[in-house]
């Protein structure tokens, strides 16, 4: 699945509407809108005509190549009654008034030039009416060729035609907002929040929530008492319950609209054994973690609540869990020693790594939001990124 971000015009007849009409053919068509800027009003750009635009910029998941994007977006236009075009960037598909215009802005990270495709668009950097719902959406992303975020490129364009926002139909399409990743792993040391974060993320994207069901094992209290004697048959069961729950939904993601969010990943299964097991122990161990690793989906992303020790023996004793309560600073610094090296090496992933000492995501809307922001707002590229608030 790729992140893909389009922007619409429309500049006769019911414009709202036809902007309206094709979210809905877009989000039926070709992947699901996560995400879409206040809708903008401004003169035409580069030829006269008495009908002003109307533009608004959205971001959608799909699995569709970027040339399966483009003939899909024409498929649209000319079922709104658009007339027939080659390709995207014609003379006579820029210049001319028209009821809907579906115009590819990014790929993910991709450049694309053929005869009748280029990605990022060629001219977008020039055109303020582009850049400012872009600029809402993922004010920070790199232009992949321009090597400047979107941010600096509006700052940057010259163009003098003004815009102004329908204030009054802002984000009409947000009922139906979406996750930009199907599967979320939320992770995080003993502590951390994850299952609180994950419980509000799915709340509010209507997504499917996995929790990890660890209170119920009968072995965790008995390994924080002895942890020589039930390390091993602790995380054997924990990886069983894991890999049963995991198997069971994940089966289904590919054919369910709902995103996933997890509080845990498959992983956590090796990062803690590698600190709880003795050296003969994990070398089986792994064997076992390797086969049933191979075997799951990979989630789409990775975010890792990183936390400073005082303020996860903070969270710990206020929850309260009797068993918790003989955990040692020293164990809590090897977790998290143990997430991040294995973190760290992660390339085929986008992981993002936040840390929280400043945020309360729980008692304070704003920081969620902020949080939130951050989190989705923007492309997050394979491997680790950072967030500090």
């Amino acid at each position: 699945m790729k992140n893909a971000y389009i922007l619409l015009g429309s500049n006769i007849g019911n414009r709202l509407k036809y902007l309206s009409q094709a979210k809905e053919l877009i989000n039926d068509q070709i992947g699901n809108i996560f995400q879409v800027s206040t809708i903008y009003e401004t003169d035409p750009w580069g030829y006269s005509t008495t009908h002003s635009f109307l533009n608004q910029a959205i971001a959608i998941r799909t699995s569709h190549s970027p040339h399966e994007l483009l003939l899909k977006a024409i498929q649209i236009e000319q079922e709104m009654g658009r007339s027939k075009v080659v390709g995207q960037y014609q003379e006579v598909r820029s210049y001319a008034d028209r009821t809907i215009d579906i115009d590819i802005i990014f790929y993910d990270d991709e450049i694309v030039q053929t005869e009748h495709l280029q990605i990022p668009h060629p001219r977008m950097q020039e055109r303020r009416f582009v850049l400012t719902p872009i600029a809402e959406l993922i004010p920070n992303y790199t232009h992949p060729a321009l090597k400047k975020d979107v941010t600096t490129l509006l700052k940057e364009c010259k163009d003098e035609l003004e815009i102004y926002p329908l204030k009054e139909e802002r984000k009409d399409f947000i009922h139906k907002q979406r996750l930009p990743y199907q599967y979320i792993a939320v992770e995080g040391n003993i502590g951390a929040g994850k299952t609180t974060l994950s419980n509000l993320l799915a709340e509010k994207y209507n997504s499917q929530l996995v929790e990890e069901e660890f209170s119920d094992n009968p072995l965790l209290p008995k390994f924080y008492e002895n942890s020589d004697k039930y390390a091993f048959p602790l995380e054997l069961s924990f990886l069983s319950e894991r890999y049963n729950q995991l198997k069971l939904i994940l089966e289904t993601k590919e054919i369910t609209q709902s995103s996933i969010i997890a509080d845990y990943y498959i992983a956590k299964s090796i990062i803690f054994s590698k600190i709880t097991l003795k050296p003969d122990e994990f070398v089986l161990y792994a064997d076992f973690f390797e086969t049933i690793n191979n075997v799951l989906p990979k989630p789409d992303m990775i975010i890792y609540l990183h936390k400073s020790i005082s303020n996860l023996r903070k969270n710990i004793n206020h929850r309260n869990r009797s068993y918790e309560q003989s955990i040692t600073n020293d164990y809590l610094r090897k977790v998290q020693k143990s997430y991040l090296d294995y973190l760290k090496k992660q390339r085929e992933i986008p992981v993002v790594i936040v840390n929280t000492n400043n945020l309360d995501f729980v008692n304070c809307q704003k920081d969620f939001d902020l949080l939130e922001k951050e989190l989705f707002n923007q492309m997050h590229k394979k491997g680790v990124t950072r967030l500090f608030f």
